[in-house]
């Protein structure tokens, strides 16, 4: 990092209140730069406790009572929150943002980098299906036809003042090019192969398992419908607000064990037959860490997943996002024969080492040319 010493750095994040692929990306981002401040919406100490040491500095959304249990009602603030915050002084601006983070207000001189993870699906291309199925409250429902149109402006016009994009994945690159006009360069996202590893004896334990945040659009609805009329036996890693509806509606055989993290995700990871995921998702760490336990997917062909499951090699798809599609795919997988070791190496492609390396390569590179071209 003696490269960076002389480089006053900032980082921004849009909040702070659920932990996810996000947040796995912010970790790794706050370990390169350590001394480097995270600006955020704000900061539930509650919900990551892990973070309570960090430079954290969030804007006037903190203040305001139930924003972290109700941060989605102050969406229309979120905008003037983020262009509050103080980033002056800063040299290099490092944003990870599906949203908010993007739209900072810089110094003068400042080399604003954003690692994006996705434009603001609930505005752009899946502002039909947010309106129609997600939990959104009542006030939600009312104000989203009302600002879609300014946001979209808002949005597009701070994306004009991003010096340069990463994207996540090749399916973000062309989101940020059709709805942005902008080019990026994709730099995958990563997990840690030396952690998640293949157990010992190599053997399954008979289960399929699901590991995501139980939220609308991670579509375990359909993962459950799909394994109550299959009768295979199936655990449910997560919590959300989907919990209570989920468990009423399922059968028996779908066991949910809650939060699950550390040695224990890893042990779940290990025992599972396959692990089965039906999000449509920007990218998607969790197929990754199941292939890097040497385990096979069983995945939705859709976003990331179609570039970090291999069909036939890690795993199998099914392409459309219903029940009858997935029970297709696992009575298909269950005739199917998998090396563990093949699997093992397609997820060491995407090893933690792999990303910082490339992504500091990148934003020294950019951070320089931003210069060379200012000077």
């Amino acid at each position: 990092m003696e490269r960076f010493k002389d480089i006053k750095v900032a980082i921004v994040h849009d909040y702070l209140n659920q932990y996810g692929g996000a947040e796995r990306c912010l970790e790794i981002f706050h370990r390169l730069f350590p001394r480097a401040p995270v600006f955020t919406l704000l900061y539930d100490k509650d919900a990551l406790p892990q973070y309570r040491d960090w430079d954290i500095r969030t804007s006037f959304i903190q203040g305001i009572p139930f924003a972290g249990r109700s941060y989605r009602n102050f969406m229309w603030l979120f905008p003037l929150a983020m262009r509050r915050l103080d980033l002056k002084g800063f040299d290099l601006i490092l944003s990870s943002t599906h949203a908010w983070g993007k739209g900072i207000r810089t110094g003068q001189g400042s080399c604003h980098i954003c690692f994006c993870l996705t434009p603001i699906r609930y505005f752009w291309d899946l502002y039909d299906e947010y309106r129609r199925n997600y939990h959104f409250s009542p006030l939600m429902r009312l104000s989203l036809p009302l600002f879609v149109n300014s946001i979209r402006r808002w949005d597009l016009k701070m994306s004009r003042q991003v010096d340069y994009f990463i994207a996540i994945s090749k399916v973000v690159s062309g989101r940020i090019r059709r709805f942005y006009a902008r080019e990026s360069s994709v730099i995958y996202p990563s997990i840690d192969t030396s952690f998640f590893s293949p157990s010992n004896t190599g053997a399954d334990g008979g289960y399929y398992l699901s590991v995501c945040r139980l939220k609308e659009y991670k579509r375990v609805d359909l993962i459950v419908e799909a394994f109550n009329r299959l009768k295979l036996p199936l655990k449910v890693a997560g919590s959300g607000e989907m919990a209570a509806r989920l468990k009423r509606n399922a059968g028996p055989n779908i066991e949910f064990v809650g939060p699950v993290y550390g040695n224990g995700l890893r042990d779940l990871y290990q025992g599972c037959r396959a692990l089965v995921f039906a999000a449509n998702e920007d990218f998607g760490l969790v197929p990754l860490e199941a292939q890097a336990c040497g385990r096979p997917v069983i995945a939705f062909a859709g976003g990331g997943a179609l570039e970090t499951v291999i069909e036939g090699v890690t795993g199998t798809f099914f392409r459309e996002q219903d029940a009858r599609s997935l029970i297709e795919a696992v009575t298909r997988f269950q005739r199917m024969r998998f090396d563990a070791a093949a699997i093992r190496r397609n997820a060491a492609r995407f090893d933690n080492a792999r990303f910082e390396t490339e992504f500091l390569d990148f934003v020294y590179k950019r951070y320089e040319e931003f210069n060379r071209a200012k000077a």
